[in-house]
């Protein structure tokens, strides 16, 4: 942090972009640096300053588990909504990496359980296709939706079924998934 501070003080341009149009914050919070993030904030960094994906610092916090940083980029602003050009949220990177706590505290601080992304996929139904198990339970406690359905009008049990994922299967069926539920 005194290194980011001295080039602060020497004038680095914290709104500085590299060819893929990530700024230091970017850099800071995908390696998890809380200090550096709150330093670069203070100094002028946006925090909702997407890149050429489109995703922003709270985004690459979430993906790689920085839960300090998630929360010290909430505390300072960034939106909790915000997805990215391929319609990833915080939430849905984090859940998908398996990060429990960065869920638990996006869940806490208000992100949308029930986002779906351009196809209507869910969350859920994402973790249902791949069969992650722990995390799906843990958004089933948290109040996801068994039934949702993506545009064709799958639910996290068809596409989870048709991978055979056996504990999976268990799992949604456990949480009141219809079992003759039909797609278009």
């Amino acid at each position: 942090q005194e290194t980011v501070r001295l080039l602060l003080d020497r004038g680095l341009d914290e709104t500085h972009r590299d060819n893929a149009g990530w700024t230091p914050l970017h850099y800071a919070a995908f390696e998890g640096h809380c200090s550096v993030c709150e330093s670069l904030i203070e100094a002028g960094a946006r925090v909702n300053e997407v890149d050429n994906d489109g995703k922003h610092a709270l985004v690459l916090a979430a993906q790689e588990g920085h839960t300090a940083v998630v929360a010290a980029l909430l505390d300072a602003g960034a939106n909790i909504h915000h997805t990215s050009h391929d319609g990833r949220s915080a939430l849905r990177v984090a859940a998908l990496e398996g990060h429990k706590d960065v869920v638990h505290l996006l869940l806490c601080r208000g992100a949308d359980l029930h986002y779906k992304d351009a196809d209507g996929r869910s969350t859920l139904y994402l973790l249902a296709l791949e069969n992650r198990v722990d995390m799906a339970g843990f958004l089933l406690e948290s109040g996801a939706d068994v039934e949702s359905r993506d545009l064709e009008g799958r639910t996290p049990l068809h596409v989870t079924a048709w991978q055979g994922h056996a504990p999976m299967v268990a799992l949604l069926l456990d949480t009141g998934a219809h079992v003759d539920a039909t797609d278009r």
